[in-house]
């Protein structure tokens, strides 16, 4: 025990921090990703991008927040990704097919490339988080 009160001071990093830096950590690469598929399917840029950022933004914070709750709970695993983050991904997937082809958010091509369109950059955007969960875990954790 020490008798000095400044040298027992106790800092505690913000939660804020490490929640912004884990879903700015998925969002980024997310982006990317699906912003290439989305031009590799030739959608117009300039007539998609409020949807494709607005239907990223949304379906990436919920998932940032229920990975958040998972995670601070139970860690970082292999039953993390079967019983969470697969479910989740498929869940994503579904409010989007419904965003962009269902209710036609993405215009410029038919209702079925939507659909194709949502289902490629989801797979590729889940496999990209699956190989990043991990990794992006313990930056946040060591960072924040």
């Amino acid at each position: 025990w020490v008798d000095d009160p400044e040298s027992t001071t106790v800092t505690v990093p913000s939660t804020v921090t490490g929640y912004l830096l884990q879903f700015l950590a998925t969002l980024v690469p997310t982006l990317l990703i699906e912003g290439i598929l989305l031009l590799l399917f030739q959608y117009s840029w300039k007539q998609n991008w409020k949807a494709f950022l607005l239907v990223n933004l949304l379906t990436q914070g919920l998932l940032a927040v229920a990975s958040s709750s998972v995670t601070a709970h139970s860690g970082v695993s292999a039953w993390y990704l079967f019983f969470f983050l697969l479910p989740a991904e498929l869940v994503v997937m579904l409010v989007e097919l419904y965003l962009y082809a269902g209710r036609g958010l993405l215009t410029g091509h038919s209702k079925g490339r939507a659909a194709l369109y949502t289902v490629a950059a989801n797979l590729a955007s889940a496999v990209l988080g699956y190989y990043l969960a991990e990794p992006v875990w313990r930056l946040v954790v060591s960072i924040s």
